[in-house]
């Protein structure tokens, strides 16, 4: 089985995960080494090594990414994750639905033109 290892010092070149743009950095380099591998990877290793704190909205959208994989028939692991960011990828995991039923209620209270696919966006 295929395994590819991302890590997020390395991406980030610093020791906290703190923006949510930064996600697509983190989901590049992903989509990057799955093209370069002469294999069909499976398993993705997102490594946290030397990451001391994430915030909040980090974590929500890390989660995005491993759903986004996951949806692709990808295994996303986190590794080497340090209590700090254990616990809140715990609290953010938990927390999921709720955040997610809340992001399309605040947007479906707009006018939009294209509210339904703005929420499947986001929901993804």
């Amino acid at each position: 089985m295929k395994e590819i290892n991302v890590s997020i010092f390395q991406i980030l070149k610093r020791d906290i995960g703190g923006y949510r743009h930064e996600i697509q950095y983190i989901r590049n380099t992903i989509e990057e080494k799955m093209q370069s591998a002469k294999e069909n990877v499976k398993v993705i290793n997102v490594d946290f090594k030397e990451i001391t704190l994430v915030t909040h909205s980090f974590a929500d959208e890390i989660f995005s990414v491993k759903e986004g994989f996951e949806k692709q028939n990808k295994k996303v692991e986190f590794i080497n994750m340090n209590d700090d960011v254990r616990k809140m990828i715990e609290i953010i995991h938990r927390r999921r639905p709720y955040i997610l039923k809340n992001r399309e209620e605040a947007i479906s209270k707009h006018t939009y033109p294209d509210a339904d696919k703005i929420i499947r966006v986001v929901a993804n």
